[in-house]
């Protein structure tokens, strides 16, 4: 009798534990969701004399033009028949990669402790994520990555160690374009690993991006945040920005390492010298020569001709400073009959170009481009980066059969490069100002595709990758406390289960 009243008293104590759980977990959810929807406050881009006049995310870049602020009807998307996402022309219809055809994870064979180079890239042997064995382990661990949630990533650090000198943690500060103001801030170079140039300081240090066991824990962090693609900062062979080394090399082990965890991986194109759309298709040519064959390539299902009854699967590539040429140039390749066209041949490919002041959609339609991206994390310097914009963008695109890929990230801050250039930053707010632009991106989709900016650009204080805590050299670097350095990719993995994929 003892041991049935023990047994008896145990099961209610089990089974009250578990309400409570239940209870709270119901408790914190409908608390995140409110917090999550609060109305965000409104942002317009800066006024015409009041418009920062430099490439705000590259380095080396021309200076963005000023713009107008303007806006079109707004209007809801509709999701079509099926609940999928298609976009429609007089030539083409486009469809979202379905989930079931991304391809699935297999086991990660990584094992032991060698240390070798192949190509330059180092490997390490221990990998990130040594108890996840197999895919249905990393299923169970994490759930299913979101396919219509991209992350812009970068491949362009590196370290003494791996590569025998500092790339890009040694950024350079940048000079304002005006000499009386240039004095007055900092000039040279950083000096890691304790001096970098970011106002954050991450996790795993000063690391090399040839380093497989960094990408390994790179592509452990972005499936724990359910990130599906990443579109990688990318030069053509042989080419790089000032500050690091030729990432290209570096593709195919990423893709590899990257199709362990069942992420996906597309190209974020850099406005490389003399880069024109005659040579972005030979790029092309190139990309799906040596890429486009790889389970891990990302790629959207797309139907051709008047009758839609040619499907095909077509790498999605964002191309950066799209609007450094005319719409007239790319319509020679982006557009059926163009002299150079790619439309119907075998280097194909959804193009995806970016969309800074509100004159760039008839630049983007023009020029024959399958959508446009956003971009830049810091609300309001742009036209296109404005949330307070993007219900009118999305109106935009449905009338226009275009996709439409709003970026949000959690903050900005890219003083320690271009110290000058405070009045841009934009505080976290513990993960406010993330919920912030997420909320719009939400609002705005309709079942589509949304990008992070970014998991690890650093030198903007735009990355979602672990950071830590750090006082060096009289700098203290900012961090994410009260919270963990997982924080923000918690906070992903949170809005990519909210974000309903229609291709899912």
């Amino acid at each position: 009798m003892r041991v049935i009243r023990v047994r008896t008293i145990v099961l209610l104590s089990v089974l009250y534990l578990g309400l409570v759980s239940l209870l709270y977990h119901l408790l914190w959810r409908t608390h995140a969701l409110d917090n999550l929807f609060d109305t965000p406050g409104d942002s317009v881009p800066q006024s015409d004399n009041e418009f920062v006049q430099f490439n705000f995310k590259r380095q080396n870049g021309p200076h963005l033009p000023p713009q107008q602020v303007g806006s079109v009807d707004d209007g809801p998307l509709n999701k079509t028949e099926n609940d999928t996402v298609a976009i429609t022309t007089s030539t083409r219809s486009i469809t979202l990669l379905p989930l079931t055809a991304a391809g699935s994870l297999t086991p990660n064979q990584t094992s032991g402790a060698k240390k070798h180079t192949s190509n330059g890239i180092q490997k390490t042997g221990a990998r990130a994520a040594s108890n996840l064995n197999s895919s249905t382990n990393i299923d169970l661990e994490f759930g299913a990555p979101n396919y219509c949630f991209h992350a812009f990533y970068y491949m362009w650090y590196g370290n003494e160690h791996i590569d025998g000198q500092y790339l890009h943690w040694n950024h350079r500060y940048l000079p304002h374009w005006e000499k009386s103001v240039a004095k007055k801030y900092p000039q040279g170079v950083h000096t890691p690993p304790h001096d970098i140039g970011a106002s954050f300081y991450p996790e795993l240090g000063c690391y090399s991006s040839k380093d497989v066991a960094t990408m390994e824990q790179h592509m452990l962090q972005l499936r724990q945040a359910k990130v599906g693609v990443i579109s990688v900062s990318w030069y053509p062979k042989g080419l790089s920005d000032d500050e690091g080394a030729p990432p290209d090399f570096l593709i195919s082990e990423l893709l590899d390492t990257a199709n362990k965890y069942a992420i996906k991986v597309t190209l974020h194109v850099e406005p490389y010298k003399d880069r024109s759309p005659v040579t972005l298709q030979r790029d092309l040519k190139y990309i799906h020569g040596k890429y486009s064959h790889h389970p891990a390539f990302y790629k959207f299902r797309v139907a051709r001709g008047a009758a839609k009854n040619r499907e095909r699967w077509l790498p999605l590539i964002y191309i950066y400073d799209s609007y450094l040429s005319s719409a007239q140039e790319w319509a020679e390749v982006l557009k059926p009959g163009g002299r150079h066209s790619i439309r119907g041949t075998e280097h194909d490919c959804v193009a995806i170009g970016l969309l800074v002041k509100q004159s760039d959609k008839n630049s983007i339609l023009e020029g024959g481009f399958d959508g446009f991206y956003t971009y830049f994390a810091s609300n309001g310097f742009s036209f296109g980066s404005s949330i307070t914009m993007w219900s009118s963008l999305a109106t935009f695109a449905k009338q226009s059969n275009l996709v439409f890929i709003p970026s949000f990230g959690p903050g900005y801050d890219d003083t320690r490069v271009r110290p000058w250039n405070s009045k841009n930053s934009k505080d976290r707010k513990d993960g406010g100002y993330y919920r912030q632009m997420f909320n719009a991106a939400l609002k705005n989709h309709e079942g589509g595709i949304v990008s992070v900016t970014s998991f690890n650009e650093w030198h903007e204080g735009t990355q979602i990758e672990p950071a830590i805590p750090k006082h060096a050299n009289g700098f203290t670097y900012l961090d994410y406390t009260p919270h963990s350095p997982q924080y923000y990719l918690q906070l992903t993995a949170e809005f990519s289960e909210l974000l309903q994929c229609s291709t899912a």
